[in-house]
């Protein structure tokens, strides 16, 4: 599913490491040839918004290149349950 930046909850964003190499290499592929993986999110209860669970990295540099949508797949599970599977 398509969603716009206004709908993602981007509450993990400090936890996560920084790495400016595999940004730009990631900025350059997304300019190239676009998203090619979707981001994982999960739905926030009674609201047309998500919580970004994977796909950081991905979001940051499609705002960069100005995109209005990211590429998404919503996990039908909780939140918390989601964050165990990722990490």
């Amino acid at each position: 599913m398509e969603l716009e930046f206004h709908q993602l909850e981007l509450r993990y964003d400090r936890l996560r490491i920084a790495r400016p190499d595999h940004e730009r290499r990631l900025l350059s592929s997304l300019a190239e040839v676009g998203q090619q993986v979707p981001i994982v999110v999960v739905k926030q209860d009674g609201d047309e918004h998500f919580v970004v669970i994977d796909g950081y990295k991905q979001v940051r540099s499609l705002r960069r290149l100005g995109r209005d949508t990211v590429g998404s797949f919503c996990w039908e599970c909780g939140e918390a349950e989601a964050l165990v599977v990722v990490n």
